[in-house]
């Protein structure tokens, strides 16, 4: 087969990338890639074109086929160009697995000034997650991890600001992710509420009854 057939395994496209009008260059994105089985068997990974022209790819691998093969992976890189409000088509070719380049570090992340929280007033008491202080104090999910990106996950309840006590219901996630030299860093939170039902009122019957919690 050679380290890189003439024959693309796929492509796709990606809309939006740029929205602003006028050219931007190291454009990042991370998507996730179905592979057909036998595209990319053990010990091949895949490289990206766009235009023919090589693109670095960082492959994290998730999901196999019972031969090996690639079934499932997150795919991210960094366009070096992107007109206008044009869509991006990127070519797939096999490769044998190479060495790659170190990774984007948790280390580089905390030396840089990241910061990140959420803070919620839920009936006249405050509450706050710190992303930082999780990731200095925790040891985080890592949901991928290369060149282009490394993604972190952190989690735990809120606090009250003024008795440093958990919130009984509201916890924190933090997924962050990181591209080389930080350009840029992402962070999505969500508010989880998993012990809802736990809190109860009583109707006239005297039976209990699932209350609305509101925050704002």
């Amino acid at each position: 087969d050679g380290d890189t057939p003439a024959d693309p395994i796929t492509d796709f496209t990606i809309t939006g990338l740029n929205q602003s009008g006028t050219t931007i260059h190291n454009q990042p994105f991370t998507i996730g890639h179905l592979f057909q089985q036998g595209d990319v068997p053990a010990g091949y990974s895949v490289i990206a074109k766009i235009n023919a022209f090589p693109l670095p790819l960082q492959v994290d691998i998730k999901n196999q086929y019972d031969d090996g093969s690639l079934k499932y992976a997150v795919l991210s890189g960094k366009v070096p160009q992107v007109y206008g409000e044009t869509d991006t088509v990127i070519t797939l070719y096999r490769t044998q697995v190479s060495e790659s380049s170190a990774p984007v570090t948790l280390d580089q992340l905390l030396g840089s000034t990241f910061s990140a929280e959420v803070i919620i007033n839920d009936g006249g008491s405050i509450y706050e997650a710190d992303a930082r202080d999780m990731l200095i104090n925790q040891v985080p999910e890592t949901w991928l991890e290369g060149e282009v990106v490394s993604e972190w996950v952190v989690k735990a309840p809120l606090v009250n600001t003024t008795t440093s006590q958990d919130h009984p219901y509201l916890y924190a996630i933090f997924t962050i992710r990181a591209y080389s030299n930080l350009e840029p860093v992402r962070v999505d939170i969500t508010i989880e509420n998993n012990w809802a039902s736990f809190k109860f009122w009583e109707d006239t019957t005297g039976e209990q009854v699932p209350t609305n919690l509101t925050y704002e």
